[in-house]
């Protein structure tokens, strides 16, 4: 047997990794001997060599496990979402890199065995296109190439499959830019840590650990790939080049900065005119929210509500519970909840003899009524409805921004800040999202329907620069 000494001259002649490339690949065997870290994020921004550091960080990693515990033939995962991407960032790279000596390529299953001598650990090149086609499969160790590509429901079923007799732990390594439509969920849990909500609060006691590079890290750049880097428009620079998780491409309002938009949670003047923006879904989440008119014309969000899963007279009395003793001028709805209606002059005893009989179904919005909600159908011209938030996300004169969201509203600031721009309707967001995704329209939705309520030169019953600054707004 090739002696360890002997394995690192050898391979000291093929593979250098850089420091950052070094702690990621400690960081994963640290994870499988003592399982903290257990879940490794690697990169941030592009250049650092995530895609080397993963496949070369496997192959050190089969030599670690056969060496210290003696166990042969072990599996590791190399994940891309699709088959295209596996081979340009992964499989090709194996047949340039990796000597002859070290091991062999099935072609047909893109499974890399290493040599005997060297444990005949087994690297699994895979992709996630349908990650269901795993649920029996068993790995050591998952690593997964641009995270950011894949969405969250794929993580939380990948990670089931990290496990392997004789392993003590089976850590989760990612690799990723900061960008793409996985970029919330990625963020809230490795950069934020924020595990928040029924799908993430089971790994609020497992340990992240996130390993920013950047292509500084990297000495062997060409520069042409700096020239390149530095002639990005700002968005793509600001996340290729500087590992900027909030400033993204495709982001819809990139001028939304916490900073300048979140205010801290304090009391409305009871005499400021009040309007809500009503959003509704059942098997998808609800959102409301409820907004004041401060006197210089303004618009300051102050509470949120979000629901899912429940009938509509729920809905009203929950909101009613929330919305208190207060005077709400106007709820501005979804108007599909009006769907129902029959579009047919009737009386309202008609139309009350018809409900009992069973032959006429309220609409969500009559629904609403009887239980004490009165809505009013909203402008759904949604080109505009997103222009008048870009609109009221600019400054006054003084400074201040025409719209502001108290920080008790945190589902609507994370919206603002991650929604994306649709690549087939660039002027229009992204709506296609499911049920259980992180990121949602549904509080957008009820921003734009509540907005679009105010009138361009909104003005609050009671308005005086004395009354704006004695509340501090």
């Amino acid at each position: 047997m090739t002696t360890v000494t002997e394995e690192r001259i050898r391979f000291s002649d093929v593979v250098r990794l850089k420091a950052k490339q070094r702690l990621f690949v400690d960081s994963v065997w640290q994870g499988i001997r003592t399982g903290d870290p257990e879940y490794i994020l690697f990169g941030g921004a592009a250049g650092p060599g995530k895609s080397y550091g993963i496949r070369w960080g496997a192959v050190i990693t089969a030599i670690r496990i056969y060496h210290e515990y003696g166990l042969s033939g072990v599996r590791q995962g190399i994940f891309c979402e699709s088959y295209p991407t596996l081979r340009d960032r992964q499989i090709d790279k194996v047949r340039a890199e990796f000597p002859a000596w070290l091991g062999h390529m099935n072609e047909a299953n893109h499974d890399f065995t290493l040599a005997e001598e060297f444990g005949g650990g087994v690297l699994s090149f895979r992709n996630l296109d349908e990650v269901g086609k795993y649920d029996s499969a068993e790995f050591a160790v998952l690593w997964v190439d641009e995270l950011t590509k894949n969405d969250k429901a794929t993580f939380h079923r990948l990670r089931t499959r990290k496990r392997w007799v004789g392993v003590p732990h089976s850590p989760f390594a990612g690799a990723t830019n900061p960008k793409d439509r996985g970029l919330p969920w990625v963020r809230k849990l490795w950069i934020e840590k924020d595990f928040s909500g029924d799908e993430d609060m089971g790994l609020s006691h497992a340990p992240f650990l996130f390993i920013p590079a950047l292509p500084s890290d990297n000495d062997s750049l060409p520069a042409s790939y700096w020239d390149t880097l530095n002639s990005l428009p700002p968005s793509l620079r600001a996340a290729l080049l500087e590992g900027n998780w909030y400033i993204f491409q495709g982001q819809a309002f990139p001028e939304f900065q916490r900073p300048l938009h979140v205010i801290p949670t304090a009391e409305v003047h009871p005499l400021w005119r009040r309007i809500a923006g009503h959003d509704w879904g059942y098997n998808s989440p609800g959102h409301h929210l409820w907004g004041a008119i401060d006197p210089e014309g303004g618009v300051i969000i102050y509470r949120e509500y979000a629901f899912r899963n429940l009938d509509p007279q729920e809905i009203a009395q929950s909101i009613l519970y929330h919305q208190g003793q207060e005077r709400i001028t106007t709820t501005w709805a979804d108007p599909s909840i009006w769907a129902e209606r029959r579009k047919v002059d009737l009386t309202r005893e008609q139309l009350n003899r018809l409900v009992e009989d069973g032959r006429l179904v309220l609409s969500k919005a009559d629904q609403y009524a009887k239980a004490g909600l009165h809505c009013q159908p909203a402008n759904n011209q949604r080109i505009a409805g997103k222009q008048r938030i870009h609109t009221l996300l600019k400054p006054r004169l003084d400074g201040v921004p025409w719209l502001r969201i108290m920080e008790n509203c945190p589902v609507l600031i994370r919206t603002m800040q991650n929604i994306q721009l649709d690549p087939d309707r660039p002027e229009d967001v992204l709506t296609d999202y499911l049920p259980e995704d992180d990121m949602r329209d549904d509080a957008y939705d009820a921003l734009r329907y509540l907005l679009m309520g105010v009138p361009a030169q909104a003005t609050p019953e009671v308005g005086t620069e004395s009354i704006a600054a004695k509340w501090g707004f």
